[in-house]
């Protein structure tokens, strides 16, 4: 079965997800009217969500697929 993620790819998505738990942790950080939890938090998480893992999926895997060279030489020509 041909795989068109890299090891590359893996990485930042795994990186997003990372930051993204990261943003969730600091939103339940206590008090309630925490300036972190407030205002840094969801910030975060949609960094983490929305932009890094996204990027881990468009992000070119550098690993060929089905490569299929073609021929200097036309179907039914002899060299």
């Amino acid at each position: 079965m041909n795989n068109s993620f890299g090891p590359r790819n893996y990485m930042v998505v795994a990186l997003g997800a990372v930051i993204g738990f990261f943003g969730l942790y600091l939103l339940s950080l206590a008090p309630v009217d925490n300036p972190i939890s407030l205002n840094v938090a969801p910030f975060v998480v949609l960094l983490g969500y929305l932009v890094v893992m996204p990027a881990g999926f468009l992000i070119p895997s550098g690993v060929s697929g089905t490569s299929v060279k073609e021929s200097p030489v036309a179907p039914g020509q002899k060299l």
